[in-house]
């Protein structure tokens, strides 16, 4: 799947890559290391029956850390020189805590056996839409007393573990190898000057203070703008050399081998999808939808709060408790006022039985208060699991946005859900009575002063790529927050997940389904590494130099060359069984509808002895100028021809032409611009815009084929499709900067390849073994050239 934001490679990675091309030999010389930490605090002692007696204990032990019998913490690592640690003459050890000392393990001594050690270690960053990053850790243990003490640190479900990974040696090459000093930037895009580490040490999480190193634990989650930046800043100054994953023991599993050793196998997950599998505590009992107040005069604040919580089957204090802690984006405080529609409508059947009384909540209301309903309880990790909007510059000021691909002329043509806009299509007819969209005379169409296109310029979060909205041939960029949803369709879709992921799927499941092709928003990252949030993989930006990926070139990797730093490489044209299928059926589709389109054609063209005229259809099924090579070849199917020709004359044969028939004059609509506006009155819905109740528009035209004839006319600039499922894997020596998203070209391909598109990375690995450390690529070719 190719990503919504394309970034070149940065300018400190293309000097690394070149420096390593230049410097082959260098990489012979490997010092991987990994360093696996967890935060747990381990006593000796007998818990207490009583809860109350349980709760005394506990607190005893925190605030008395430093008790004899206490471990506050346990490192291990994969390259420990410590002889004394590493190989144990006394008592068995397991590690070491954060004040250094021995971490020995009770009734086992004399054995002579090693510490743990790390064997492997596995990073994968794919998981759904890319947003699950997992560590995979392979540990060798030497005796059960060891694994016993081992599983108190490292192998219980929801243990905060902490992995850093990287190779030293790589580090001294990189250095050797670029300036001493090379500019950066800050999180406001402004220019810094750039000194590397003089040491690769310099990049790990500081373990020299147990309580600070538990304290600032969810910092590495990496879930805000400022930890990311940091984040970054630090894979930076280490030249790409280390890297870490900071998460929650998810799965662990372990197997005795024939010599009686231990092989423990623990999967870390960082803040990601994992978050969203909780349950958000709906009953599927006794839900029911609330109706509308028959009173004339409109519900308060307080009776929404409870229609709410009793439609969503929900805690209602804990319901006020979330609307009263989570800060409106416009520091009003206006939850309901601002992201409610319809709900204050009076409901008086005497009165504008013209407007629907649909009910509507904004998407933004969806994503910061239901999604984060589940956890409005205490000791959850909020953290961890806090559903968070991404971040991006409009207009210069940071503001929480979801930009997705939109047009001048959308509404909605089902009452599922509604786009607001200052310039809402107005419908009218034509002389022939012919409805068509009056595009000089827009109708304003906001609600609560929300309209779903932007005007401003929108700088993409993290400042990785500028997205100039100049509004040109139609096309917008709109903000998904500021879509409102059916309320009816809401509470249908929370009574019947279980989880919030399932929730939130089958929201932006019906976003797209309205969105008239324009929208295709998953649950994702906006950039790698940062937590996981709402993406539109549609969303049409353009790529601009800025400030933190100026780049003059794009990057080549080059597999096929001796001094190459590509270990491996593989193209592959990944064509699934349902795809292969679709193209043989789509061909006998065509030839169909080729003998329908060419019988008059061809019997003209016979009678003239002239060459069919070929119509679209067969010009798609024997063209492939598309997939030309780099010299402007090109083949056409030629076989594919000759049956096309071929069936269609033998049709043509006994094909007779008749003239066709004429119809009666009474069968004809003689006035069809009397009958326009009762169709046009059928097929819309009106709404109250304000509590007056003298604005009502047209929010709804039930009319999704002219609506999407109009959008998919005026939607010209749009990115070509990727003309083939091509995706690559690249393998190098191990390097931690790159981030999804970032494209490059190939040297040794079909250079076609490079000429119409590039590479854009949408997955990165890391292995650490006893072979070193290696990184791998996963790449889709993504069309950037006409």
């Amino acid at each position: 799947m190719a990503f919504p934001y394309f970034s070149p490679l940065s300018p400190w990675i293309i000097d690394i890559m070149k420096g390593r091309e230049n410097n082959p030999v260098l990489s012979s010389m490997k010092n991987p290391f990994i360093v696996m930490t967890s935060g747990a605090l381990v006593v000796k002692g007998t818990a207490k029956d009583k809860l109350e007696d349980r709760k005394k204990e506990l607190i005893n032990i925190i605030k008395n850390e430093d008790v004899s019998s206490a471990y506050q913490g346990c490192i291990i690592s994969n390259n420990i020189n410590s002889l004394d640690l590493s190989y144990s003459k006394d008592k068995t050890c397991v590690g070491i805590d954060f004040t250094g000392k021995k971490i020995e393990v009770d009734g086992e001594s004399g054995r002579n056996i090693s510490t743990p050690i790390i064997e492997s270690l596995d990073i994968d960053t794919d998981g759904a839409n890319n947003t699950l990053k997992t560590a995979r850790v392979t540990v060798r243990l030497f005796s059960l007393k060891q694994l016993e003490m081992f599983e108190l640190f490292f192998m219980k479900p929801g243990m905060n573990v902490l992995v850093e990974f990287g190779d030293g040696s790589l580090f001294k090459i990189d250095k050797n190898i670029r300036l001493p000093k090379y500019d950066a930037y800050n999180k406001s895009g402004e220019k810094i000057n750039f000194t590397p580490y003089s040491t690769v040490d310099q990049a790990f999480v500081p373990k020299n203070n147990y309580k600070e190193f538990c304290k600032n634990f969810s910092e590495y989650f990496r879930s805000s703008t400022d930890a990311f930046a940091k984040y970054v800043t630090n894979i930076q100054k280490s030249l790409g050399t280390y890297d870490l994953v900071a998460g929650k023991v998810i799965d662990f599993n372990f197997s005795i081998d024939t010599d009686g050793t231990y092989t423990a196998t623990i999967e870390i997950s960082q803040g990601n999808q994992v978050s969203l599998a909780i349950p958000i505590k709906a009953k599927k009992d006794n839900s029911k939808t609330q109706v509308q107040n028959s009173n004339p005069a409109p519900p308060t604040e307080e009776q929404i709060k409870e229609i709410l919580a009793a439609d969503l089957n929900i805690d209602l204090d804990r319901f006020k408790s979330l609307l009263d802690s989570t800060s409106h984006p416009d520091g009003s405080g206006g939850w309901l006022k601002k992201e409610f529609f319809n709900f204050f409508k009076i409901n008086d059947t005497n009165k504008n039985t013209t407007a629907s009384d649909k009910r509507y909540v904004s998407m933004r209301f969806i994503l910061k208060i239901l999604m984060n309903y589940s956890i409005e309880t205490d000791g959850v990790d909020k953290d961890f699991f806090q559903f968070n909007i991404p971040v991006y510059k409009v207009g210069g000021k940071s503001t929480e946005i979801i930009p997705v691909t939109s047009n001048k002329n959308i509404i909605s043509s089902t009452e599922q859900v509604i786009f607001p806009t200052n310039e809402l299509p107005k419908f009218v007819s034509d002389k022939d009575g012919k409805i068509i969209i009056d595009t000089k005379n827009p109708i304003k169409g906001t609600i609560n002063g929300y309209n779903f296109h932007i005007s401003d310029k929108l700088e993409e979060a993290y400042n990785s790529i500028l997205i100039e909205n100049t509004n040109s041939n139609d096309v917008r960029v709109g903000n998904a927050l500021n879509i409102f949803v059916n309320y009816e369709e809401v509470v249908n879709l929370w009574v019947k997940s279980y989880t919030r992921i399932q929730f939130l799927e089958k929201i932006l499941e019906l976003i797209n389904k309205n969105g008239y092709g324009l929208i295709g928003l998953i649950f994702g990252l906006v950039e790698e590494n940062a937590g996981p949030s709402i993406v539109d993989i549609k969303f049409k930006n353009t790529l601009k130099e800025g400030t933190t990926n100026d780049s003059k070139e794009t990057y080549r990797f080059k597999p096929s060359t001796i001094n190459s730093i590509v270990k491996e490489f593989n193209f592959n044209f990944e064509m699934s069984t349902l795809v292969a299928g679709r193209t043989i059926f789509n061909s006998g589709k065509f030839l169909a509808e080729a003998k329908d389109d060419s019988i008059n054609k061809l019997n003209a063209a016979q009678a003239e002895d002239k060459l069919i005229e070929l119509p679209e259809t067969v010009i798609k099924s024997i063209d492939n100028s598309t997939f030309a090579n780099a010299d402007g070849y090109y083949s056409i199917n030629r076989v594919e021809l000759e049956r096309v020709l071929q069936d269609v004359g033998k049709k043509a044969k006994k094909a007779t032409v008749t003239a066709p028939e004429n119809k009666d004059d009474d069968d004809e609509v003689t006035n069809p611009a009397d009958d326009a506006t009762k169709i046009i009155e059928s097929k819309s819905i009106k709404y109250i815009m304000d509590t007056s109740g003298k604005n009502i528009e047209i929010l709804v035209f039930k009319d999704r084929e002219l609506v999407q004839n109009k959008i998919k006319q005026e939607q010209t600039n749009t990115k070509k499709p990727t003309l083939s499922p091509i995706d690559i894997t690249l393998t190098i020596d191990g390097f931690s900067g790159f981030r999804c998203g970032q494209y490059f070209n190939i040297d040794g391909i079909p250079e076609i390849y490079n000429q119409i598109g590039i590479f854009q990375i949408t997955n990165t690995k890391h292995n650490i073994d006893n072979n070193g450390w290696v990184t791998t690529l996963e790449a889709s070719h993504n069309l950037t050239k006409n």
